[in-house]
């Protein structure tokens, strides 16, 4: 604790904790806190000001003080303690506490949220306060403690930084998606061996079914993965270059436990300029990957969407579906439904359907799991509402856009049949080719992925084109067999 001296206005220390040790490290740790504390007080005290219009209130008082604390520690009998300090309102202080403040809690690591970024924040601060306290404990000469002091809290701040990042920093979308399609993968996998131990023709049905919609996200997944490494051109060559300098340290490794190796001699490989040189590569070759990888993650985060070589109306089509995905919960579902709305502009136009957008809502859902078009009643009419899944709109924008299409060509079809057969039997015709597994199933997909592809052929590229012919191909197969089970 702080005692009143005998002489006014001064004041000796004990410690308040019993430990001088640890009040330096919660004064340090205070030091941390400082920016956030005069900047709340500051915006509190200029909302104050502006209610009662007195700029007396601007004043408020600095309870924190840490720096005269820490001198009243280190014995300086200058200290004043008993006068009134107010927080300063000096343009670089005002500046200075609030860019501080703003990266105490702003997201800057790749894959990290702002809990994270505070968490990250809270490891250094401690790390470093202690460090910087055991420094003042040392018996050395003033004129050395200051900059040892900052050398040593550097860097401790900085180590503990690079493994609080890697604990608290989530992964880059490329690792995400990666991962994605190796669970993907094992649950088509997993459905498959069931298929094959399954006798039952209608959990054959479901099982296929589910093979079906998992092969589709696959497909999304394998596309989203190529556009993603598609901004960094020499990925591939550095992630080989890591893997050779993985290899060549278990080679050594490896030497290590030959046979007939004495301690002498797997001691000189451990220590050895080799060992090193190659432990060096590896670090090095990984530090060049990560550095990659978060690039593609910045990159992917606000990269404009490419729908292809610019046509006749290119520019129009172009900026009807550019757009990059935004950073922060509600952000990203509102950036997401502007992405669907804005390429169901697109899908319309090319259909011929702009007059009938009023009778057709989109709406992107995190639950679905696929695209889906179904006639719904909204007010007293019947209208289409397209629902678009996550993948779907995460994916490349030449593939999204031909899904989209293609759920525009069925809203199309829908405008057909009530126009043919008034609206409650083109429900009931809707409702009947809306059956999974009937050849009416089929021939509506047909036709309506053969109207959506030629619509937009021109902004597709020969992956989409190619997807969509055997898109076509496989349900002509189901149409003329029957076979929902096999593949043509």
């Amino acid at each position: 604790m702080v005692l009143i001296a005998e002489r006014p206005n001064t004041v000796t220390y004990q410690p308040a904790t019993g430990y001088v040790f640890l009040d330096r490290t919660i004064l340090y740790s205070a030091d941390f806190f400082g920016p956030i504390y005069r900047t709340a007080h500051r915006i509190v005290a200029a909302t104050h000001a502006l209610v009662t219009w007195d700029s007396q209130n601007l004043q408020a008082e600095d309870l924190l003080r840490t720096a005269d604390l820490h001198a009243v520690i280190n014995g300086d009998p200058r200290v004043d303690m008993m006068s009134d300090r107010n927080i300063s309102w000096s343009p670089l202080s005002v500046v200075g506490d609030g860019i501080l403040t703003a990266l105490t809690f702003v997201p800057v690591a790749p894959g990290a949220s702002g809990l994270r970024q505070v968490g990250t924040l809270l490891a250094i601060n401690l790390t470093t306060s202690m460090s910087m306290a055991v420094v003042d404990s040392l018996d050395i000469p003033p004129e050395i403690k200051g900059p040892l002091r900052l050398a040593v809290g550097l860097g401790v701040g900085i180590a503990t930084g690079t493994v609080a990042n890697r604990l608290f920093t989530g992964p880059t979308i490329l690792v995400q998606r990666t991962a994605q399609l190796a669970g993907v993968q094992q649950r088509i996998a997993a459905l498959r061996a069931e298929i094959r131990a399954t006798t039952s023709t209608a959990r054959l049905r479901q099982l296929n079914a589910q093979v079906d919609g998992l092969l589709a996200e696959a497909s999304v997944l394998n596309a989203e993965i190529r556009s993603l490494r598609d901004l960094r051109p020499d990925l591939g060559v550095l992630e080989q270059n890591h893997e050779r300098a993985l290899r060549d340290v278990r080679n050594l490794e490896n030497q290590m436990l030959a046979p007939g190796i004495s301690r002498a001699q797997q001691a000189a490989i451990r220590t050895g300029q080799a060992m090193r040189d190659a432990r060096t590569a590896v670090a090095e070759a990984r530090r060049q990957l990560d550095g990659a990888y978060n690039e593609i993650h910045r990159l992917a985060l606000r990269r404009p969407v490419d729908i292809g070589p610019v046509t006749a109306q290119g520019a129009r089509y172009r900026r009807l579906v550019q757009g990059g995905v935004e950073v922060g919960g509600n952000g990203i579902n509102q950036s997401l439904q502007a992405r669907a709305e804005r390429a169901l502009e697109l899908a319309l136009e090319r259909l011929g359907l702009s007059s009938q957008r009023q009778n057709i809502e989109i709406v992107f859902s995190r639950t679905a799991t696929e695209p889906v078009t179904e006639i719904v009643n909204v007010g007293g009419r019947n209208i289409v509402r397209i629902t678009i899944d996550y993948a779907t709109l995460a994916s490349r924008s030449r593939y999204r856009l031909l899904v989209i299409t293609h759920e525009a060509a069925h809203a199309e079809r829908w405008f057909m049949l009530v126009q043919r057969l008034g609206e409650s039997r083109a429900l009931e015709a809707w409702n009947r080719a809306s059956i999974w597994g009937s050849r009416s199933y089929a021939l509506d997909e047909i036709l309506v992925e053969l109207r959506a592809r030629n619509a937009i052929r021109d902004l597709l590229n020969s992956d989409v084109i190619q997807y969509s012919e055997a898109y076509v191909r496989l349900y002509i197969y189901r149409y003329r067999t029957g076979n929902w089970r096999g593949r043509p």
